[in-house]
């Protein structure tokens, strides 16, 4: 009986630490205070790996994922190989559409006209690490299309997270829908918790689960967003996304990431910008503040 009242005690004891493993009274404070400093919205999520902890700003509210939907295919191939349909050295032919594709992404990429093909792991470093449209679509077309990602989330119980077009549609036009018909979109709690079940080794193998991470730490977009408001010594493994700005408008201007202090305290962190009257430059700057915001109210 005492040992049963000293297994109770203790489980209080490590319930009621985990509760105050991140100072949600003054990141509360402080993300209200950027909220308020712009028009728009801002939708932020946090959840604390170790303790499970979570908080959110607007947490439930869509918002276009842009390129963030670029790590969702990743997992969704990474699936594919930990069931042995497919490898990461399998070549994956190239129609001339697809290199054209490549080439002249947002960020282009020097690949030669004459490529007929490139391996998966090839194109999965060149979506996540370099946001590389024409390599998503690719990845995306071998899996079935934005269908077949979008059943791979619905599987796993991930509702508020859709996948309906292609990378290369979502440059045609902005979507107009709203609240749930929203296309491509996503809620920053459903956001973080893929990525927390992905951090937690739930949602893919442990090898899968490392070569992602990796390649979210060699992302090479978005300096200035979440890898500006954390310490230099703390590790950002992060996927951005971006929108259009037109009509003094910056339709979405994104970044999620997993993040390690130096005590290996790992946070799961999403600041996500939508319809804001600034430039893509001030949005960026939002999200650094954000993530300050969330570095001085972890512990």
């Amino acid at each position: 009986m005492l040992v049963r009242i000293l297994l109770i005690a203790c489980l209080i004891l490590i319930n009621a630490n985990a509760v105050f493993a991140l100072d949600v009274a003054s990141l509360q404070q402080r993300v209200n205070l950027i909220a308020k400093s712009f028009k728009g919205n801002l939708g932020v999520g946090v959840i604390d790996v170790q303790s499970g902890q979570s908080w959110y700003f607007n947490g439930d509210e869509r918002f276009r994922m842009q390129s963030v939907a670029k790590v969702i295919i990743a997992m969704a191939a990474l699936r594919q190989v930990d069931e042995g349909k497919l490898k990461l050295n399998q070549e994956i032919p190239l129609t001339q559409s697809d290199v054209v594709r490549i080439r002249e992404s947002y960020v282009p990429d020097p690949l030669a006209l004459t490529t007929k093909s490139l391996t998966l792991s090839s194109l999965l470093e060149k979506s996540v690490c370099r946001s590389n449209n024409g390599a998503a679509d690719t990845i995306m077309k071998l899996l079935g299309g934005p269908a077949a990602v979008d059943k791979f989330l619905k599987d796993e119980q991930f509702s508020d997270i859709r996948v309906d077009r292609f990378e290369m549609e979502l440059l045609l036009h902005d979507d107009d829908h709203i609240g749930a018909d929203m296309l491509d979109s996503c809620t920053p709690r459903s956001i973080c918790s893929v990525l927390s079940k992905l951090q937690s080794g739930k949602l893919l193998s442990a090898k899968s689960t490392t070569y992602l991470t990796d390649l979210m730490r060699r992302c090479e977009t978005g300096q200035n967003r979440l890898r500006a408001g954390f310490p230099t010594n703390w590790i950002v493994a992060n996927k951005t996304g971006t929108g259009r700005h037109a009509f003094g408008v910056t339709v979405s201007t994104n970044d999620v990431g997993i993040v390690t202090q130096p005590n290996n305290s790992t946070f799961v962190v999403a600041v996500l910008v939508g319809d804001a009257k600034l430039s893509q430059r001030q949005c960026e700057t939002k999200i650094a503040e954000v993530a300050k915001a969330v570095s001085l109210a972890a512990k």
